[in-house]
């Protein structure tokens, strides 16, 4: 099941790194793990994992949205100041990130009884 988990394509890119080794020693420390919770046994070795790709930002940097689909589309779809018509049955009881909007009707739970 771990050399199974290792071989996923979905982590190709995080062991071709330079924190390669760092990451497939934590990710295998943290499937083998039978500590509760689950992977507290590793936390050295995330801790180095994490220490690497600091020290090796310009491969990982995860902060970049424009190779992610799905917040691009979001972007070409959303206008930068959205707003909404005063009839609108949402309101904002806070500014909300950037052109999102808060749901302030209360909501009711049946009882139980």
């Amino acid at each position: 099941l771990v050399e199974e988990a290792l071989n996923c394509p979905c982590i190709s890119k995080m062991k071709e790194g330079s924190c390669g080794s760092e990451f497939v020693a934590a990710y295998r420390c943290f499937l083998e793990s039978e500590e509760e919770p689950k992977g507290m046994d590793c936390v050295e070795l995330f801790s180095a994992m994490q220490n690497c790709m600091v020290e090796h930002a310009d491969e990982y940097d995860f902060d970049e949205d424009e190779d992610d689909p799905v917040e691009s589309a979001v972007q070409e779809k959303a206008p930068e100041e959205a707003v909404e018509p005063e009839s609108s049955p949402r309101t904002t009881t806070s500014a909300p990130p950037e052109g999102r909007t808060v749901d302030a009707t209360p909501q009711t739970t049946p009882s139980l009884l």
